[in-house]
């Protein structure tokens, strides 16, 4: 299970091998894509390009590369030994190279051993091209070396790379011959279907899920240098990722906690107005009920003593052939409207009835504006009920001293 997450971590289930190999027009680059789907490997495509610029269009950001290195600076002998390779091995089958200017790798069969060699030079600076464009390389093969991992898996006994042919018995290689111009033979790897070219391409990134390659030589520590490197930046990005999500993830919360707090704030916010307004509303009716109680109970009161006060000084001197049918203190002016004020007819008393003597009804008059508070006396209304009879109707307006 560990190793399944680490591979998926390294990979993303994701596998690529890249060959950069040679003809007569120059550098060629095979590339194979492999996909982990459902615990089976499937081909997810081979490409062929010139520059290792146009690999960025191919290949997402970060993907990690198998590189094999086969190109007209790698040198390839097939040394007949039962013995593994040796330095002095080298040394003899390369008499005039100084060996540490170079990388080295050989694969030891029962009766052969098939070494390659590059200049260090030559493949370092391939390696800073590609680091330069951001392509990780996390491994590393020289020659044809890497076919050892899908010799297994083959069932021809003549393979052809993408620059060479060899011939396989019992899963070792007797022969291997420099070929340019090969015609394109197609080879099935457990239902997988690969033509020559990509067959190193296709090894690699094989070889990345397997981790299963034969070879040997001085290039381990570069390898090691290389993996580590990639797991480095790798996991740094996997837990940058991470930990973007759990701040995205908290941001998120928060913001649901917020807009949800939020939204109840702003309700009561608007319950909280509504109340104020309602309670405004409350205390201005409230004022101006108290106001009209108050000029209610004030008229009352008044009016109601100094009406006694009027009646009584009306009555008092009014003589006995005079009837009074209504007696009005302070009359409205106007009906009485909604929303309108209230308009009296202050200091005015209004009276009506009927007289059976007009000589007493003229004294009355006279009597009554004698009285202290009385300015003057209006008769709106005086006459005869009707012929047979000698009472009168009447009405009086009386206007009452006002006050300075």
């Amino acid at each position: 299970m560990i190793a399944k997450v680490k591979t998926f971590l390294e990979f993303n289930n994701r596998f690529c091998g890249i060959e950069h190999t040679f003809r007569k027009e120059g550098t060629v680059i095979y590339i194979t894509k492999l996909k982990k789907q459902k615990k089976k490997l499937i081909i997810d495509g081979n490409f062929e390009i010139k520059k290792p610029i146009e690999i960025r269009s191919i290949l997402s950001k970060n993907t990690p590369i198998f590189l094999v290195v086969n190109t007209d600076q790698v040198l390839t002998k097939l040394i007949e030994s039962n013995q593994k390779t040796t330095l002095n091995t080298i040394s003899l089958s390369f008499p005039n190279i100084n060996i540490d200017e170079f990388y080295y790798q050989f694969s030891s069969f029962k009766n052969k051993n098939l070494l390659s060699i590059c200049r260090k030079s030559y493949i370092d600076n391939l390696l800073k091209q590609y680091k330069e464009l951001g392509i990780p390389i996390i491994n590393l093969s020289i020659g044809n070396q890497i076919l050892s991992t899908t010799i297994p898996y083959l069932k021809d006994n003549i393979i052809r790379t993408s620059n060479a042919q060899l011939k396989i018995i019992n899963e070792e290689i007797i022969k291997i011959e420099k070929k340019e111009d090969l015609t394109t033979t197609s080879y099935e790897i457990n239902g997988l279907i690969i033509d020559n070219p990509y067959l190193l391409s296709f090894s690699g990134a094989l070889d990345s899920v397997l981790q299963s390659s034969k070879p040997v030589g001085n290039l381990n520590n570069l390898k090691h240098w290389l993996k580590n490197e990639y797991i480095q930046t790798s996991y740094y990005y996997f837990s940058l990722k991470i930990a973007l999500f759990f701040v995205l993830f908290g941001l998120l919360i928060n913001f649901f906690v917020f807009n949800k707090y939020y939204s109840k704030v702003q309700q009561l916010k608007q319950s909280h107005e509504i109340n104020q307004a309602d309670k405004r509303t409350l205390q201005n009716l409230t004022e101006k009920i108290n106001t009209s109680r108050q000029l209610t109970e004030g008229l009352l009161k008044n009016g109601t003593s100094k009406s006694s006060y009027y009646l009584n000084c009306i009555i008092d001197k009014i003589p006995s052939n005079i009837l009074l049918e209504s007696y009005n203190y302070q009359p409205l002016l106007m009906g009485i409207k909604e929303g309108k004020t209230i308009d009296l007819n202050t200091k005015t008393i209004y009276i009506s009835g009927v007289s059976s003597k007009s000589k007493n009804f003229s004294k009355w008059i006279l009597n009554l504006e004698n009285l202290s508070w009385i300015e003057s006396i209006e008769i709106s209304n005086y006459k005869s009920n009707s012929m047979t009879t000698s009472t009168s109707s009447f009405g009086l307006t009386i206007h009452m001293i006002r006050e300075k």
